[in-house]
């Protein structure tokens, strides 16, 4: 039905996972996604999600 692969696209525009498709990447500390430099202290451990992979990274400094 061509109603339901408009729907399906539309859903898959807005994907957070076709947003790393895009080049993004989520961190999170703690299991809790980042928004804010501020939310972060130097030596903090963080998780970085990319389209193709995950990364652990330690917060070397703090730039606003």
């Amino acid at each position: 039905d061509a109603r339901l692969s408009e729907l399906a696209r539309a859903l898959n525009a807005i994907s957070p996972l076709a947003t790393l498709d895009r080049g993004y990447a989520m961190a999170s500390h703690n299991h809790k996604i980042l928004y804010k430099s501020s939310e972060l202290s130097p030596k903090d451990r963080i998780h970085v999600r990319l389209s193709q992979g995950e990364i652990q990274c330690l917060v070397d400094e703090i730039l606003a």
